[in-house]
């Protein structure tokens, strides 16, 4: 550099005046720093959080189908709360399959309840892990769509006294022939090898069962259905000319019918194969020859009975439900058709807004184990409680609750409840995610994922 380029240099630098730089110059662009690499920290970890979550995902809907082992295999108890199976489970798509983790293995032990979910979908709840299974049965019925025809039918279902076995409404393969009858019946599951029996029933084209009943002791099944005009499975394509009923052998799987009305009620049958029901205001009792009436000796007569009674174990009395605020429990003795011991109330407060009592069962000679449904503010509520004759009133209690609106189809092992320790606490469900929570699960890691991608692209044009 030349001694006159060195002047003009230096002639011009005086001449400008200084920039002036702020002390905390540097401690901010330390501090900026410091951001950025925050920024890029979370960002990292939003995508570390959206790949887990999508592998949990992926993880949630395997896990249900996997077997679980029971905590303790001695333990054989009702659970204390029931939960409701979600209906995006226990719904069919348009080719007829079931949405959820359905099991076609019926080897799965003894159960403690049964249930339609959905109105559909058959649910049995493990006697001795809580686990629910929801079930694939061969030829329910249920799964047709016949609850739109006769202002919506039941379809049977019910789990026998011990939990070993489950009897269901059964069809056959549909015939080649649209005028031949559906070959119908009524199917018993042995759950503990998975093998199956059917009792055959014919009439019309096909008869629908819709109630069952088991005798104390697990020998003969009551059955109530009805005879289809027609029969297909299609849509709302059912309609029905009459009313049938009676029993099964259990052992020999042989049927045999009643006439029952339609408007009968309260079904049941005790160890010796002798069925009941009641008839407007009369007690029918049928021992497969010879059927008698009574009228029964109640006030008001029984005009207004849930669909299913239960038979005591000495086989002296039934027990009847009632619907209304004034709902309870009526034992009846058979000989006389008599009521001594009045209307039998569950305690508070299972007592409040009573909706319907309905007997699922004897325990014993003197408890009944009972279904009760209650219409309490903005919701229904459905729970199970023991229901005692006046000699071990003080043994009342509630013994379990539900998700349920409604305990149309519910089915319990009354045998496995042992009073001391009558339910156990087992987890929820593990229920998997609903299409429309997938959705909003993959929406969020979506918008995480651009988020990230924003501030990393922002970090990288900083290091340029």
């Amino acid at each position: 550099m030349t001694e006159r380029l060195k002047e003009e240099l230096a002639r011009i630098g005086d001449s400008v005046a200084p920039v002036y730089v702020a002390p905390d110059t540097w401690a901010r662009g330390r501090r900026a720093r410091r951001r950025d690499r925050v920024l890029v920290g979370a960002a990292a970890l939003v995508l570390i959080a959206m790949v887990g979550g999508g592998v949990g995902l992926v993880r949630h809907e395997s896990r249900e189908t996997q077997p679980v082992e029971p905590a303790d295999s001695d333990l054989v108890a009702l659970p204390s709360r029931i939960w409701k199976v979600p209906e995006h489970v226990a719904d069919q798509d348009q080719d007829g399959q079931w949405t959820g983790p359905v099991e076609t293995d019926l080897a799965m032990g003894p159960a403690s309840v049964a249930f339609v979910a959905a109105g559909r979908l058959p649910v049995l709840i493990g006697a001795s892990d809580g686990r629910y299974h929801l079930l694939d049965l061969p030829g329910w019925l249920g799964e047709w769509d016949l609850y739109e025809a006769e202002g919506g039918i039941g379809v049977g279902l019910a789990l026998s006294p011990d939990g070993t076995r489950l009897a269901y409404a059964w069809h056959g393969e549909l015939p080649t022939s649209s005028t031949a009858p559906v070959p119908t019946g009524i199917r018993i599951i042995d759950l503990t090898t998975g093998k199956g029996r059917v009792a055959l029933l014919s009439g019309g084209q096909g008869v629908v069962t819709t109630r069952l009943m088991w005798s104390p002791d697990g020998r003969w099944l009551a059955w109530t259905g009805l005879v289809a005009g027609h029969l297909s499975g299609a849509p709302s394509s059912a309609w029905y000319d009459a009313h049938l009923g009676g029993r099964i052998n259990v052992t020999t799987m042989s049927a045999e019918k009643a006439k029952i009305r339609d408007s009968s009620a309260g079904l049941s049958i005790n160890n010796d194969g002798t069925t009941a029901w009641l008839d407007r205001d009369r007690l029918a009792v049928w021992d497969g020859r010879h059927l008698t009436k009574r009228k029964i000796a109640f006030p008001n007569g029984l005009l207004d009975t849930p669909p299913t009674g239960a038979w005591s174990p000495d086989a002296t009395s039934i027990a009847f439900g009632t619907f209304g605020s004034n709902a309870g429990l009526i034992p009846v003795e058979v000989a006389t058709a008599t009521n001594r011991q009045g209307l039998l109330l569950p305690d508070p407060p299972a007592r409040d807004n009573l909706r319907r009592v309905q007997p699922l069962g004897w325990i014993d000679d003197t408890r009944v184990l009972a279904m009760v449904e209650q219409e309490l503010p903005g919701r229904r509520a459905v729970s199970l409680v023991v229901i005692s004759t006046p000699e071990t009133r003080a043994d009342d209690r509630l013994v379990t609750t539900t998700d349920f609106v409604t305990g149309e189809f519910l089915s319990v092992a009354v045998d496995l409840i042992d009073l001391d320790h009558p339910t156990a606490d087992f987890p929820e469900p593990d229920w998997p995610w609903s299409t429309e929570r997938q959705m909003v699960v993959g929406f969020g890691a979506a918008v995480g994922i651009l988020w990230a991608g924003y501030w990393l692209f922002r970090w990288r044009r900083r290091l340029l």
